[in-house]
């Protein structure tokens, strides 16, 4: 009964072997359990994360856009403001030019009127020289009107005096 005895108490033993197996077995099914709970949250989590970060990525792509959008815009009316510049610069060029053309004419015009001014004191003075040389014509005319008055008295006071 040694060999029985033997068998029982491994019998047993293998029973409480078996029993620490299927304990450490419900063990391990447990914290397996738990890490695929904690997983499967983890997951989820992750997933809020995913989805939270698409929300911000399209956000931040549509601002991206406006900003694109607004760029070429201002890009616009940069190139705008450029030709009317270009075109301001023309018109100022011709501008100029007018200008310095119409300084030739005044220029040419002062001239011309200095020249005037001067033929006029020309004029003046000869207008005055003849004024005076009438004055003088007159002057010696009246001279004789009166010679030829005081001859005629005369001689009609002579023809009365021999009469």
């Amino acid at each position: 009964s040694l060999s029985q005895r033997s068998l029982v108490d491994d019998l047993e033993t293998a029973k409480h072997s078996r029993d620490l197996l299927e304990s450490e077995i419900g063990e391990i099914h447990r914290e397996h359990k738990r890490r695929v709970h904690s997983l499967e949250i983890l997951m989820e989590q992750q997933s809020a994360d995913a989805e939270s970060l698409n929300k911000q990525l399209a956000i931040y792509k549509n601002k991206c856009d406006d900003r694109a959008r607004e760029v070429s815009e201002l890009e616009g009316l940069l190139v705008a403001e450029k030709k009317r510049r270009d075109q301001l610069e023309k018109e100022s060029s011709k501008d100029r030019i007018v200008v310095e053309d119409l300084r030739r004419q005044i220029q040419h015009l002062k001239e011309d009127a200095q020249i005037a001014d001067s033929e006029n004191e020309t004029l003046l003075r000869e207008k005055l020289q003849l004024v005076n040389e009438v004055g003088q014509l007159q002057d010696e005319l009246s001279d004789m009107h009166s010679q030829v008055q005081s001859s005629r008295l005369r001689d009609e006071i002579a023809e009365q005096t021999s009469k």
